[in-house]
């Protein structure tokens, strides 16, 4: 639901409260008067309701009186509307400026829906589920190394007590399957994958991935073994899925 300000007329869109998120919100730090959202009310015909009566004080105020020394009552949306609605009344869709008990000094509650929910996420590019098999690279066989498991090993770049060298390279393949450790017909430090030593380049699982992937390539299911760039000396990334 939308949260907008008490001092315009306008619907001036301060916030959208989203389920789930902010069900404990109470407030808006960055709101550049009084941060506490009020709660006010309106008639079921949608006349404003900011106070009970023909008396405007901190006992008849929906919330209170905000004041120099006092603050309206902090509530939830949640607590908001069942205040509402134990007087009789509910959440407006105005603002209702100007009706009284200094609301127009906070943001406030209304049962205006947001426009349209916002855009998820995208998701976050992590290992698969079930992981995926690092093996040596100087094996023809596919040789396990180990298997990185999402949620455990997204950040590992290398295999610390690998016997040769311990950084795992990010190799690729063509999509038939063929070895690719480098493009174009020279190999060197900018055609190899991920450089040439002492320069290799370390990247996580998700980084190799992209890097293949963003040269029109993927992941192998094998160690190209003897396909250049001294890769054999090291393990290698792989799309096997663990056993």
């Amino acid at each position: 639901m939308k949260v907008l300000r008490g001092d315009n007329y306008d619907p001036v869109l301060v916030q959208c409260l989203l389920p789930g998120v902010d069900d404990s919100t109470t407030r808006i730090t960055s709101y550049d008067k009084r941060p506490i959202i009020a709660g006010q009310c309106c008639y079921p015909d949608g006349a404003c309701a900011r106070f009970k009566g023909t008396v405007m004080d901190d006992s008849t105020c929906v919330v209170g009186t905000s004041t120099s020394t006092s603050d309206v009552r902090e509530l939830t949306y949640v607590e908001a509307l069942e205040n509402c609605q134990s007087l009789g009344l509910g959440l407006c869709k105005q603002s209702c400026r100007g009706k009284g008990c200094n609301y127009d000094s906070h943001p406030v509650f209304t049962d205006i829906p947001c426009d349209e929910p916002p855009a998820s996420p995208p998701p976050v590019p992590s290992i698969p589920v079930g992981g995926v098999q690092v093996l040596r690279g100087d094996n023809y066989d596919p040789v396990l190394v180990q298997c990185l498991l999402p949620g455990v090993d997204d950040s590992t770049t290398r295999i610390t007590n690998y016997d040769q060298r311990n950084p795992i390279i990010g190799q690729c393949c063509h999509l038939d399957g063929a070895c690719a450790r480098y493009v174009g017909v020279e190999m060197d430090e900018s055609t190899c994958m991920v450089g040439l030593k002492p320069a290799i380049r370390e990247l996580t699982y998700v980084q190799a991935l992209e890097n293949c992937e963003g040269r029109g390539l993927k992941l192998c299911k094998q160690s190209c073994r003897g396909k250049g760039c001294s890769y054999d000396k090291h393990p290698v990334f792989t799309d096997i899925p663990c056993e």
